[in-house]
């Protein structure tokens, strides 16, 4: 896990019922952004996306693991000296048959869109 570690949540709550929203802090002198990459560090994508999975688990009380991933874009790049927090919207949809819980986020920061992702997550590690 990378909560408190890589980053920490400074604030979450439910815009709507099916819509969380968090604000992320990210630790600067992470050793991550030491060597992705030195003087110009990047937020990594493969991060951006842990980050969705550690949410989801925090919402939910339990461990998820990503099953699937329908999509990525990474529309700009999350540069920490120039945003040192980011909000992730979560819009969580109905778990379906397979146990599968679709989720689609869009992680940005005021104008700035960063990424959106759409993944499904399934309970327990796989």
């Amino acid at each position: 896990m990378f909560k408190d570690d890589f980053y920490s949540i400074t604030e979450h709550s439910f815009i709507e019922p099916n819509i969380a929203e968090f604000t992320v802090r990210f630790n600067l002198e992470h050793i991550i952004y030491h060597v992705h990459f030195k003087n110009n560090p990047i937020t990594p994508g493969v991060l951006i996306v842990q980050i969705v999975k550690e949410l989801f688990s925090f919402l939910k009380k339990d461990d998820f693991s990503i099953k699937k991933v329908k999509s990525i874009r990474f529309v700009h790049p999350l540069i920490p000296t120039e945003h040192s927090e980011a909000q992730y919207k979560l819009e969580l949809q109905t778990v379906d048959n397979e146990g599968l819980y679709p989720v689609n986020v869009t992680v940005y920061s005021r104008d700035i869109v960063f990424s959106k992702i759409k993944l499904y997550l399934k309970q327990g590690n796989l």
